[in-house]
C-alpha cells in the first residue's frame, strides 16, 4: 500500500494536524527530513490526528506523546522505530485508531492497554477503538488479558509477524463487529476459542503458521461476508465446512496469500 492509498483510509485531519504536516514539509525543504519524534510534540495537546506513515523515522517513541489527550487516530507505521511503547500511549483514552505495524519496536503488549476503552473504568479506559495494528514488529509473550476490555466495536485486530504466545483470548468474540482477525506468523497455541463461530461479520482471517492445536470441524460459523481464510502450517485436525463462508470460493481458502 502506498502512502497515499494509506492515507485515504483515513479521515480527514484537524487543524492542528494539518499545522503538523505543514511543519514536516517545510523541514524537508530545509534540507532537515524528520529523523526521529522530537518530545516537543507534546505540547501539541490539541492534536487529534498524528499520522506519521512511512517517513524513515527512528529512535523511540517519546514518553511525552502521552500528553495528547486529545487524539483520536495515530499511525507511526512503516517506519524504523524501536523499543517499547510507552506507557503513556495506553493512557490516551480517545484513541479510535492505533497503527503500529512494520517497525522494530520491542517488548509486550502491557496490560495497561485496557485503559484504552475511554474512561469505563481506572482499568479500562479505549471504547472508541476500532483498529489496533502491530504487526511485523518484534513483540512477544501472551496478549494481556485486559486486551478484551477495549471496544466493544473493534473490528480489526492485527499481531502478525511477532513473536506472540499463549492462547487466543476466549473473550475475543465480545466484539460482535470484528471483519479482520490477523494473527499469523507468531508462536500463539492451543484450541481457538469456541466463540468464533458467533464472529458473523468476518471477511478476512489469518491463523497460519503458528501451533494452534484441535478440530476445527466445527470451530467456525457461517461467515456470508468471508473473503479470505488461511489455516495451514498448524495442528489442526478435522476438516473446514464448505459452508463456512456462505457460498464456497476456493480462493477463499488459498495457501499462498501473503
Amino acid at each position: 500500500m502506498n502512502r497515499e492509498m494509506h492515507k485515504e483510509m483515513w479521515p480527514d485531519s484537524s487543524k492542528n494536524s494539518v499545522h503538523l504536516d505543514l511543519l514536516e514539509e517545510r523541514s524537508e525543504r530545509n534540507g532537515h527530513p524528520v529523523e526521529k519524534i522530537p518530545t516537543e510534540i507534546g505540547l501539541l495537546t490539541n492534536l487529534n490526528f498524528l499520522y506519521l506513515y512511512q517517513n524513515n523515522i527512528s529512535g523511540p517513541i517519546p514518553s511525552e506523546i502521552g500528553n495528547l489527550k486529545n487524539l483520536s487516530f495515530m499511525d507511526l507505521s512503516k517506519n524504523k522505530l524501536f523499543g517499547p511503547i510507552p506507557s503513556t500511549v495506553w493512557n490516551l483514552t480517545n484513541l479510535i485508531a492505533l497503527q503500529l505495524f512494520f517497525n522494530n519496536l520491542t517488548g509486550i503488549i502491557p496490560p495497561e492497554i485496557g485503559n484504552l476503552e475511554n474512561l469505563a473504568n481506572t482499568i479500562s479506559v479505549l471504547i472508541n477503538l476500532v483498529s489496533f495494528s502491530v504487526y511485523t514488529n518484534n513483540f512477544s509473550k501472551s496478549i494481556p488479558r485486559n486486551f478484551r476490555n477495549l471496544s466493544l466495536g473493534l473490528n480489526s485486530v492485527s499481531f502478525s509477524n511477532n513473536s506472540f504466545t499463549g492462547e487466543l483470548l476466549s473473550e475475543l468474540c465480545k466484539w460482535s463487529k470484528l471483519k479482520t482477525l490477523v494473527v499469523n506468523n507468531n508462536s500463539f497455541i492451543g484450541p481457538l476459542p469456541k466463540c468464533l463461530g458467533s464472529c458473523a461479520d468476518l471477511t478476512r482471517v489469518r491463523l497460519d503458521v503458528n501451533k494452534f492445536t484441535g478440530n476445527i470441524t466445527n470451530a467456525f460459523g457461517v461467515y456470508q461476508n468471508l473473503e479470505f481464510i488461511s489455516l495451514q502450517n498448524n495442528q489442526f485436525v478435522g476438516k473446514l465446512s464448505l459452508e463456512c463462508g456462505g457460498v464456497y470460493e476456493s480462493q477463499k481458502f488459498a495457501d499462498g496469500w501473503k
